[in-house]
């Protein structure tokens, strides 16, 4: 027999040499293949679980919102909820209350907890002239960015020091920047909070501003709505005139334009 010589007696290539072995992948397949199926189970199972929680902690909460602020935009036609978040503040939350007494109208607020502190005669004022007062957290923080519990601790402060002024009871509550996980979400359902989101945005807080007869445009074009404004004392004082002058055009154009809707607080129009 003829036996092939030179380069050709050697094989092309030594699969049983060249085969990787298990150990020169990161991963411990050989752990896994010897400990067997239960193993992967724990595995998956694990990662399907922390899936499950994240979709359920952030995205359902939001989805929840959505159809919220959805279901409030039927609900609001032919009606207006002015609602102011962020303070007390001891400037422009009484002239927010000056101008709301001229149209002979009552609104929303809803209180930030750190600055009620030392501000509780406000909050008497905005009661005592008939207003409605809810919750918006202690320190405004956002519940997407925070641990569970430091976002249910920061609702009850706030819901604490409303109690002692304004008495015990549950209180719409707006989340910080309308959004909520989903920890906070399930504590404040239990509380049997109404939760109260917004259909029109003033732009208080743009920059820049937007003309201030856009409020009034949006709610004649959608039938009405909740709108969000705030009290806060601002550096610049034609910020606090853009928002005075918003509020001033808006209610002037919707008590001619159209008088017979209602205008009032988020419980009075039956609005959470």
């Amino acid at each position: 027999m003829v036996h092939a010589t030179g380069h050709w007696s050697k094989p092309l290539l030594d699969l049983s040499q060249e085969k990787r072995r298990s150990s020169d992948y990161p991963f411990p397949f050989d752990q896994l293949r010897t400990q067997g199926g239960p193993l992967v189970t724990v595995f998956l199972l694990g990662v399907g679980i922390l899936l499950f929680l994240f979709v359920l902690y952030i995205p359902f909460p939001y989805l929840f919102s959505k159809w919220k602020r959805r279901a409030l935009r039927k609900k609001a036609r032919g009606k207006i909820a002015l609602t102011f978040d962020d303070g007390p503040c001891p400037g422009m939350t009484y002239k927010i209350l000056d101008l709301l007494d001229a149209f002979g109208v009552k609104a929303t607020f809803f209180i930030l907890g750190r600055r009620l502190e030392g501000r509780e005669k406000i909050l008497e004022e905005v009661l005592r002239r008939g207003h409605e007062v809810g919750g918006h957290g202690f320190g405004h923080i956002h519940y997407w960015k925070v641990l569970p519990w430091k976002a249910t601790a920061d609702i009850e402060h706030c819901s604490k020091l409303l109690h002692t002024i304004a008495g015990k009871g549950p209180r719409p509550f707006r989340p910080p920047y309308g959004k909520l996980n989903l920890w906070s979400l399930a504590y404040l359902l239990k509380k049997k909070q109404p939760l109260v989101w917004w259909t029109v945005d003033s732009g208080d807080t743009w920059t820049p501003k937007p003309p201030a007869t856009r409020v009034g445009d949006l709610l004649l074009r959608e039938g009405g709505g909740v709108v969000l404004l705030h009290d806060l004392d601002r550096k610049n004082p034609k910020d606090e005139e853009w928002t005075l002058e918003c509020i001033q055009q808006t209610l002037s154009r919707i008590k001619k334009e159209r008088p017979e809707w209602k205008i009032g607080t988020i419980s009075e129009l039956g609005l959470p």
